[in-house]
């Protein structure tokens, strides 16, 4: 239940936080000062006050005593839960290959790992938690069956498998999706657009 008054500050931190999400108010950049904000969003300055205290609460923004409220460096990760930004690894034996999916996903605000063989993809399954697997099902150590086995292990973990002549897996990646290479960046977003629970 909203104490009095509550509704208003509720609707001056949604109204700031957005500013500060879709950039209007960029990192390191001082905010207006209470009264300001306060004839700008038509609420009082405590209203102003306590959507402030929440906004810095979580990160968004940092109060200096004596020289005023300033937008924090965590934006970024706010931007990224706002967007629905994901954790994608991607693990093909040819990085290079990749280049323009992983510069148009980061540009997205989704972070990307790139590794090179499948060492490296358990080591970082292991370390991290990934919303989405591509896998190159031709690298060495790899393959349809591991795709499956880690579909399975991962079940929160959407797993694609990637290959320039996927014929032959087709049928026994069980659970995985299957991508042909070079990925095209519609095929990347349909992925994307999967999520498990």
């Amino acid at each position: 239940m909203l104490r009095a008054g509550g509704y208003q500050v509720e609707r001056a931190y949604e109204l700031l936080r957005l500013r500060i999400l879709d950039g209007e108010l960029s990192v390191g950049q001082r905010l207006p000062s209470y009264p300001t904000l306060a004839r700008e969003l038509g609420v009082s300055s405590v209203t102003v006050r306590l959507a402030v205290q929440r906004l810095a609460h979580e990160g968004l923004v940092s109060v200096r005593v004596g020289a005023g409220t300033f937008v924090a460096q965590p934006v970024a990760q706010a931007r990224r839960r706002q967007t629905g930004a994901v954790d994608v690894l991607i693990a093909d034996s040819d990085p290079d290959s990749h280049a323009a999916t992983v510069e148009r996903l980061e540009a997205e605000g989704h972070r990307v790992t790139l590794v090179e063989s499948a060492g490296q993809m358990l080591l970082a399954l292991a370390r991290a938690t990934y919303s989405h697997l591509f896998l190159d099902v031709h690298m060495p150590g790899s393959g349809a069956e591991m795709a499956a086995t880690l579909a399975e292990a991962y079940p929160r973990t959407v797993v694609a498998m990637m290959g320039h002549s996927l014929a032959h897996v087709v049928g026994s990646g069980r659970g995985c999706l299957v991508i042909q290479k070079p990925v095209q960046p519609l095929a990347v977003a349909d992925v994307l657009s999967l999520r498990r629970a």
